[in-house]
């Protein structure tokens, strides 16, 4: 193996990252456009050399909506799920799929495979269930998590 590979390797593990986290980044590096990732890596670069601390973006509801239209169903609930709630991957395909069943009980929920990672799964869940049925579910158990309501705090789902 590649001395980078493994040291990127390293570094997502120091992050704490576990093996379906680690995948869903390698994924997103795949097919990610590598201008964009090495501006980002030159900003941070910058960043830490003027002596500045580097942190996640805070969005101004302004910018918000520039940030999120490019930005696929998958990713966006891996961003509500991983990132906002700070579940792990295993959590995530854990707590979506029982939602889900527990929202849609006469549909089929394809089974999560781990081994494809986090947004593979939920693109493939995509071809049965619409964008805003996945963000109102993920959404769902984000505000269960981080704000700790519960089923009755819950928005109408527009037909």
């Amino acid at each position: 193996m590649n001395a980078d590979i493994k040291k990127l390797c390293m570094l997502l593990a120091a992050a704490g990252f576990d093996r379906y986290g680690a995948e869903d980044v390698i994924q997103a590096i795949k097919s990610a456009d590598t201008k964009k990732i090495l501006s980002e890596f030159d900003r941070f670069n910058r960043m830490l050399l003027a002596g500045g601390e580097v942190r996640e973006k805070t969005f101004n509801k302004k910018y918000q909506d520039d940030y999120y239209k490019d930005r696929s169903v998958a990713e966006k609930v891996y961003d509500l799920l991983v990132v906002e709630s700070r579940l792990s991957a295993k959590q995530s395909f854990a707590a979506l799929e029982g939602m889900l069943q527990e929202t849609y009980p006469n549909r089929m929920v394809i089974a999560p495979n781990p081994k494809s990672g986090f947004t593979a799964w939920v693109r493939l869940l995509s071809k049965d269930f619409s964008d805003s049925e996945l963000l109102h579910v993920a959404s769902r158990i984000r505000n269960q998590i981080v704000h700790g309501l519960n089923e009755k705090d819950d928005w109408v789902l527009k037909e």
